[in-house]
């Protein structure tokens, strides 16, 4: 089904692109029922719209969850085209990162952007070292690591559980 893609329906795919958007089921009454797409900040998308969003298939939710605890809504692939087509993206620039390795100290890192130094946070960029150090990967050492690794995305998780698997 094609859909004349408005303001409000790119708006909520842009919403619902950030992953924290559910259907619940909303009981008003004895034996009335409607559903809610809702954020937990409380932000909410009209079901209406939500629903002429799905018949296009730009979005879904996950119904191996029940309706009661709240199915995560997300964007398809499609949902993620349109936007891709609609929303600019900003140009990105060349980022280069300079690693300076102390051995006998600090690991630092100098960020650049286009030539101009800037800042991990600027460029939005998580810092996450594996590196030991002189003493070695204790218990805490591989428990500070897991931390980061189950805060990372799921691909870096892997790499730093990878590496830890080096020295612990």
């Amino acid at each position: 089904m094609q859909i004349k893609i408005t303001p409000d329906r790119i708006g909520s795919l842009l919403l619902i692109a950030r992953g924290d958007f559910t259907m619940t089921r909303l009981d008003i009454g004895v034996g009335v029922g409607g559903r809610r797409v809702a954020a937990p900040d409380g932000t909410r998308i009209r079901t209406d719209l939500y629903d002429t969003l799905a018949a296009a298939s730009l979005v879904e939710r996950d119904r191996a969850v029940s309706l009661s605890d709240g199915q995560p809504v997300r964007l398809t692939d499609a949902g993620r085209a349109v936007l891709d087509k609609v929303v600019p993206r900003p140009p990105r620039g060349r980022i280069e990162v300079v690693v300076h390795r102390d051995p006998d100290g600090e690991t630092d890192l100098t960020y650049f952007l286009d030539g101009e130094e800037t800042t991990a946070r600027e460029l939005g960029v998580a810092e996450l070292h594996v590196d030991p150090g002189a003493s070695g990967a204790d218990r805490q050492w591989v428990s500070d690591r897991e931390s980061d690794a189950s805060t990372a995305s799921p691909a870096a998780g892997a790499k730093i559980r990878e590496l830890v698997g080096y020295y612990a």
